[in-house]
């Protein structure tokens, strides 16, 4: 391996990992329904356990404390973080429609032909052209090629 030749980086570990977590987590809300799933399965996990020691329960092999110790602390842990996640993909798509992005991108208007383009027009946008193309395709007089926008989705 080649040294490097402008010295050493002064980007450290501590900037690197701020980096990632910031790109992993401003851009999308999986992380959060992730937490959410990963709740929902500790609940899973706490319920069939539950049963398990149920069922031993009426068999007479019971161990004191164990549903106590193992059973109701997973459940619980599980019913909270899928709680959080819950809210916190509910925050998070709050977060996604407030930085007003839109849902898909038009790629170009196809006009149909022998379609005038009329001067009446109620739209008091700045550029006549988008107002005239939002008419169109109110009226169904435009085809519009988009291509989808999904990176709020999961």
């Amino acid at each position: 391996v080649k040294e490097r030749e402008a010295g050493s980086s002064k980007y450290t570990l501590k900037k690197m990992m701020k980096l990632a977590i910031d790109g992993i987590t401003s851009l999308s809300i999986k992380p959060l329904r992730i937490i959410a799933v990963l709740g929902f399965v500790a609940c899973l996990i706490g319920a069939v356990m539950g049963v398990y020691v149920f069922v031993d329960w009426l068999n007479g092999n019971t161990v004191p404390g164990y549903a106590t110790t193992v059973m109701m602390p997973l459940f619980m842990e599980g019913i909270t973080l899928l709680s959080l996640g819950i809210i916190g993909v509910y925050i998070g798509n709050i977060y996604m429609e407030t930085k007003a992005r839109p849902r898909y991108i038009i790629d170009s208007f196809v006009w149909n032909d022998g379609d005038d383009k009329e001067e009446n027009s109620n739209c008091e946008d700045v550029e006549k052209n988008n107002c005239e193309a939002e008419e169109k395709e109110a009226t169904g007089n435009i085809d519009v090629k988009h291509e989808g926008f999904d990176g709020d989705k999961m």
